[in-house]
């Protein structure tokens, strides 16, 4: 480790990443090292009040989506009264009504942010750039501290790239004053490996942070197995189309959403068989593409950088629930995580913690979805669209 730091901190004036001034409250889980921050670091403006319904943003309320095409065995299970309803499951062992829902709610919402939404988003990103850009410098100490080889260090360094790229996108969609379908097109190439390379350098400046949300249950037993490339279907893991339904329960509303072919996660990756994770998904109702979201820990680790989630505002806590949605609902559109599978890493440190835990019981899932859907209409998120059954 780095000399007698607590967490493993370089030595003052080393950290390049934003970073908390102001004493934090004594109930927080980790506390973070007092350090300068860099010059020319900035960091999101969290006091920047989130535009919802309260603030005169109405709640659009959109039709009704038309009827499902299902191709699924429907398998018992026992509804609340006692009797037995049944549940059609997809080929991956997932609710299909659920997967279609989240689908469908992705693709609304980023059909309808609005000009103010859009902002804040990017925003966010100019900044974790800057944050991925003052790290450069340091980048054979940040993976050799982490224990990186040098094949994968050369693959994480094309995340420099990407950086500049998802920066041009970002002022070309600012310059020519594109809506929030053009932005989700814009940033799907370039954003991953941008929030990776992040992730790579806050483990290395920030590792209590760091253990404090990837040691978690979700992630120690993530659950996934990775499917070999030859046995991926080329047409269900590179298209068009938005959401995490399979193809046969695909939604019209959902498809060549898209200008060009991506690749998703759904594709790729499976339940693995005896771990307790996955079994809590499927026994809940949770949808299970690819298990706990790695990008969902990187973007709350950096909102965490300057001051925690327990010692934030009222607004400060909406507005990073906010992008934390808007990224959970990208991550859905994109195929890659169910919702849940995005807005469940960042319970243990307040974020959406007062929500019922999707994966506590039976109704979990159903619990948590309901609640959701109240949170998500007080933030003029909801896109019309209901999350529970």
């Amino acid at each position: 480790m780095h000399g007698n730091y607590r967490y493993g901190m370089p030595p003052a004036g080393s950290n390049p990443l934003p970073s908390s001034t102001p004493a934090q409250p004594a109930n927080t889980r980790y506390q973070q090292p007092a350090a300068a921050p860099r010059a020319g670091v900035v960091f999101m403006p969290t006091q920047q009040p989130y535009p919802g319904p309260s603030r005169g943003q109405p709640v659009q309320h959109l039709p009704a989506p038309a009827g499902p095409r299902l191709k699924s065995i429907p398998l018992p299970e026992e509804g609340r009264s006692g009797a037995i309803q049944h549940t059609a499951l997809d080929v991956r062992g997932n609710d299909v009504a659920a997967t279609q829902r989240e689908s469908r709610w992705a693709v609304q919402l980023w059909s309808h942010l609005s000009p103010a939404q859009c902002n804040l988003f990017v925003t966010q990103l100019h900044q974790m750039i800057k944050s991925v850009r003052a790290c450069e410098h340091q980048f054979n100490n940040i993976t050799a501290g982490v224990g990186m080889d040098k094949a994968a260090s050369a693959s994480l360094f094309q995340g420099f790239r990407k950086a500049g790229e998802l920066e041009w996108h970002l002022k070309k969609w600012a310059k020519n004053g594109e809506n929030s379908v053009a932005l989700a097109n814009r940033v799907q190439s370039s954003i991953k490996q941008t929030i990776d390379l992040l992730g790579t350098a806050m483990k290395y400046y920030t590792p209590g942070l760091y253990k404090a949300l990837r040691h978690q249950p979700v992630f120690t037993d993530r659950g996934r197995q990775s499917i070999p490339g030859e046995l991926r279907r080329r047409d269900s893991y590179e298209n068009r189309h938005a959401g995490i339904a399979d193809t046969e329960n695909r939604r019209p509303s959902t498809e060549n959403f898209f200008r060009h072919n991506i690749t998703h996660a759904k594709s790729s990756s499976i339940r693995q068989r005896g771990s307790q994770t996955a079994q809590r998904f499927q026994d809940s109702g949770t949808p299970f593409i690819a298990g706990a979201s790695g990008t969902a820990q990187f973007i709350i680790h950096h909102m965490e950088l300057p001051g925690p989630y327990s010692g934030a505002t009222p607004q400060e806590r909406q507005a990073r629930e906010a992008l934390l949605v808007m990224h959970a609902a990208l991550m859905t559109l994109s195929g890659h995580h169910s919702v849940m599978e995005s807005l469940i890493v960042g319970r243990n440190l307040g974020y959406f913690a007062d929500l019922p835990d999707p994966l506590q019981g039976r109704d979990g899932y159903r619990n948590c979805m309901r609640a959701l859907d109240g949170r998500l209409r007080s933030m003029g998120l909801d896109a019309g669209v209901k999350l529970r059954s």
